[in-house]
């Protein structure tokens, strides 16, 4: 037998960064083991290379030593969602808002994982990103051939969809890290990401149609839209 240290837990808002080019898939736990969240059609729930994650605990695991002499430490991070508090007195509350409430602190997590085996998958920003959603989209017209990735980072590997000069395509959200210039735009298709600028800075598109009164837009900050729920939206809306 050997004595397992206990786990240093945190919780707040956190924000990461997918750094590993394969993405991170989201499991039920924080483990390793833990099971793959799919939808009811097989499709593998993950963030792509250069995605933003909100989370609002870090869980970090203490193991075994490994062979190399150190500590073996894994850590995940559990995916932001807006909950509920339990009332003192909940006797005035509906059965159906305490079964709510209930079910919102027993349900599954959203976990990815951080890093672990000394490889990192995700990396922890200091500041939030500035995130805009439009499930409409906003329409941009393409001047500089662009070539469509899986995910919002020069790394993200290219997909087939080449984008040409003259091409319109529409944006159902927008990116810009912290103290960047460059923003990032998901295809309302659901074909991937582009860039408005190319790696030498040079602009690659351009908007024809901003933010217009009484549009359904979304920020990064909108506690009422879990990112899960987000995603599910902004898909439904590409078809």
């Amino acid at each position: 037998t050997h004595e397992v240290a206990a786990p240093d837990i945190k919780t707040g808002s956190f924000w990461f960064r997918v750094q590993c080019d394969r993405g991170v898939d989201v499991r039920y736990g924080p483990s390793v083991h833990a099971p793959v969240i799919k939808s009811d059609s097989g499709v593998t729930f993950c963030f792509e290379c250069g995605e933003f994650v909100r989370a609002s605990e870090v869980f970090t695991v203490f193991g075994n030593k490994s062979r190399a002499g150190g500590t073996q430490v894994d850590c995940f991070a559990k995916l932001y969602r807006r909950q509920r508090s339990l009332g003192i007195d909940s006797s005035s509350q509906t059965l159906i808002n305490r079964f709510s409430s209930l079910q919102t602190v027993t349900c599954p997590g959203e976990w990815v994982h951080v890093h672990g085996s000394g490889k990192f998958y995700l990396e922890e920003c200091p500041n939030p990103p500035s995130i805009d959603r439009y499930r409409d989209g906003w329409r941009y017209g393409v001047v500089n051939e662009i070539f469509v990735r899986i995910g919002p980072s020069f790394r993200a590997a290219i997909t087939d969809t080449i984008l040409s000069p003259g091409d319109v395509i529409y944006v159902t959200e927008k990116v810009v890290a912290f103290d960047d210039d460059k923003a990032w735009l998901r295809l309302k298709s659901g074909k991937g990401w582009v860039c408005n600028a190319n790696e030498d800075g040079e602009v690659v598109v351009h908007c024809h149609s901003m933010v217009v009164s009484g549009q359904a837009k979304l920020s990064a900050h909108d506690t009422d839209y879990p990112q899960k729920m987000v995603r599910q939206i902004l898909n439904n809306g590409s078809h």
